[in-house]
């Protein structure tokens, strides 16, 4: 008998259940397969699942691989062998330190729909492995995310902390979404999730209606928002992907920044909106 990955029954993403005629056969991977993500998880029905992978008739490119051709850079930037590493989106030319995107999709993808892929795909990695740490991901709170990432409707916050210096553990064969109980705990509390992938320090704000004040006691410990003491030059809203520092440039020069005070870091979390 083929193998069914279920364990509460419920598509985390569009909520169908077996009874209603969703199927749950095929593998979904946390971190797509293509990338060297070798991590599944269960609750994802096969519609979901080829979703992510598929969609692109709006943005010219798929959910997944936009998450793929954005963190490959790493993996090449990373690796023993780059000249292995190979990209669907950009050509890389190691000698000058520079990319360019692959003339074929040139003019399909906009940066601007290249950075909604991919935040739609951090999404869906971070809802599969949430769910595959605690099965709660069928939670209402993760609503507005569902929506983002399924459904193409409203946005999720992300914020890219800059540093001097790499943060995360980096391992080229087996990528994964790290989340601890720790990063549990901070998620039900205030909706916030810190994520360190191939060298970036990314900031998700999964639960966007979370309270403000824990927000805000969220960002009083520096060790959450992935900051450095003397090492972080900014927290920036990423709304073009090129500030995720695809060229890893930080490490080629730059002066020394001071974080001196809150002020430095707190504006990023936005004033509630009113209803």
């Amino acid at each position: 008998m083929k193998r069914e990955y279920i364990e509460t029954g419920k598509c985390i993403w569009c909520g169908r259940t077996k009874e209603e005629g969703a199927t749950f056969f095929n593998i979904p991977h946390i971190l797509p397969h293509a990338l060297g993500g070798k991590e599944t998880c269960f609750d994802v029905c096969d519609e979901c699942n080829s979703y992510f992978g598929d969609d692109r008739k709006k943005y010219g490119i798929s959910q997944d691989e936009a998450v793929k051709g954005i963190l490959q850079i790493g993996k090449h930037y990373f690796s023993l062998n780059p000249k292995q590493e190979k990209s669907p989106l950009f050509n890389y030319f190691v000698s000058k330190h520079k990319i360019t995107l692959k003339r074929s999709i040139f003019h399909s993808i906009t940066a601007q729909g290249l950075t909604r892929q991919f935040k739609r795909g951090m999404c869906e990695c971070f809802l599969q492995k949430y769910h595959f740490m605690t099965k709660d991901g069928n939670s209402p709170v993760f609503d507005r995310l569902r929506k983002f990432a399924r459904y193409d409707e409203g946005d999720i916050p992300f914020y890219c902390v800059i540093n001097k210096i790499l943060i995360g553990f980096i391992d080229q064969k087996n990528p994964i979404i790290g989340i601890s109980q720790k990063d549990i705990e901070n998620v039900k509390k205030c909706g916030l999730f810190t994520c360190y992938i191939f060298g970036h320090v990314i900031i998700m704000d999964v639960v966007p209606n979370a309270p403000h004040i824990e927000k805000m006691i969220f960002c009083d410990d520096l060790s959450n928002l992935g900051i450095i003491a003397g090492s972080t030059i900014s927290i920036e809203r990423l709304t073009d992907i090129s500030k995720l520092d695809l060229l890893y440039t930080r490490y080629n020069g730059f002066q020394s920044a001071a974080i001196s005070d809150t002020d430095a870091y707190m504006p990023f979390i936005e004033e509630p909106q009113k209803n």
